[in-house]
């Protein structure tokens, strides 16, 4: 049988502020104030090409200088340079990224060149996608000023709005650093960065919950519940709560990674036509797309049952640019990276890629599986073809299972990426 995955309900993920502005949202009114919403309903992101093709890979190009407020001192960490939305911008972007920045995280108005809406959001869009400890946010406020006489704009401000207080964000922060902290004493200092991100990826899966009732919430955008911490899309939600939508899956994941040195973005888009959020990581040397909501068994079954006990869905474990677009899209407003390498795929680390229809192979692997106990095996195909041998001519004819002494088994497909699951 073919398994299908579901949308992630995540229609108040920061992915299209601009899309839903032109939709009619207000936020390009004439008027002198504009308030940029935290969350807003789902839009359609699908229609991104030629986003990847811009990805910047070294210095970013040098744009004409903008007027810049000087008498804000603001610097980013060492760690600035590991921040990969931020290193996709120009020179004058990534001020105006630093100075949005410093407006969240002092509290206090900021003063800014004349910008639009539009690169307001944009700029926030790219902080979103590199600060995921960034929860308290509920709203942004644009307001300039203007000479009566001449009709000139003078001066222009960014105001933050929050749905926590400054006390409230640092004390849910020291939890949220012991939890992440014990989660990966585990992890000996010599791990490569796979591994690293293959046992954040199943910690996340075993450890957390989809809230299908914030996921409701968010598809219907409800006003009461959208901001006020419970809509299932912070680290605290996963790390303290254990329970989330996917972007707190994501946002967990990227700020796990993040605290071990591994450069990961939080991405925004769409999976199987509804809005979604998962993270693209620069793992040994190459960038891959990773899903830690699609290894939830708990979120791949319609009623939210687990069928094998400890099952996690690999599929989307360090994938491709071409894997992702079999049922992602990535969102327009940041340019993602054309993820090549299937090296730390983990079908591909963990033996269980079959380039041919070997039927030892396949055999000696399902050997395998029986021998340690874990009652199941997952793997993938490298084409149309031995994907369909393997799974009609071997697992559905059910020879090759015979013959190692099962009688009772199950299956499971996936016809977008060749993947199957055999479980005794």
């Amino acid at each position: 049988m073919a398994r299908e995955k579901q949308g992630c309900g995540c229609g108040g993920c920061l992915l299209a502020l601009l899309l839903a502005a032109l939709a009619g949202f207000g936020l390009f009114a004439a008027a002198e104030l504009g308030l940029l919403p935290f969350d807003l309903p789902e839009i359609d992101t699908s229609d991104v090409s030629g986003m990847v093709d811009r990805f910047v890979e070294g210095p970013v190009a040098q744009e004409e200088e903008n007027a810049i407020d000087d008498s804000v001192d603001m610097q980013l960490d060492a760690s600035s340079a590991e921040l990969y939305a931020y290193s996709q911008l120009s020179e004058s972007d990534q001020e105006l990224y630093r100075i949005v920045l410093d407006a969240m995280q002092s509290r206090e108005p900021r003063d800014l060149p004349e910008i639009t809406m539009f690169d307001l959001t944009r700029i926030r869009e790219h902080i979103m996608a590199d600060h995921p400890e960034i929860m308290y946010l509920d709203a942004m406020e644009l307001s300039t000023q203007t000479n009566s006489a001449t009709g000139e704009v003078v001066k222009t401000t960014v105001t933050c709005h929050y749905s926590m207080s400054a006390e409230e964000y640092e004390a849910t922060m020291e939890q949220v650093d012991a939890a992440v902290a014990e989660c990966l004493a585990g992890l000996s200092a010599d791990t490569d960065d796979y591994e690293k991100a293959k046992y954040v990826f199943e910690w996340i899966a075993l450890n957390t919950t989809y809230d299908q009732a914030a996921a409701e919430r968010l598809d219907g955008v409800d006003s009461e519940t959208a901001s006020d911490g419970s809509n299932g899309q912070t680290i605290a939600n996963v790390m303290l709560d254990h329970t989330a939508v996917c972007g707190g899956y994501a946002r967990a994941y990227q700020y796990m990674l993040q605290q071990m040195g591994i450069q990961c973005a939080y991405v925004t888009g769409t999976a199987n036509g509804g809005a979604h959020a998962w993270c693209v990581a620069l793992l040994d040397g190459n960038y891959y797309y990773i899903d830690p909501t699609w290894g939830d068994p708990q979120f791949l079954s319609e009623d939210g049952s687990v069928a094998m006990d400890g099952f996690i869905n690999y599929d989307y474990l360090c994938v491709n640019l071409s894997d992702l677009q079999t049922t992602h899209a990535v969102g327009p407003l940041v340019v993602m990276p054309p993820c090549k390498s299937y090296d730390d795929n983990y079908y591909v680390r963990e033996g269980l890629w079959f380039e041919s229809a070997d039927y030892d192979h396949v055999s000696q692997v399902l050997a395998n599986a029986l021998d340690s106990g874990q009652g199941y095996v997952q793997f993938r195909c490298a084409d149309e073809s031995v994907y369909n041998t393997i799974l009609n001519d071997y697992i559905v004819a059910g020879d090759i299972l015979w013959n190692l002494g099962l009688t009772q088994y199950s299956y499971s497909s996936s016809d977008d990426l060749h993947s199957i699951i055999v479980s005794f």
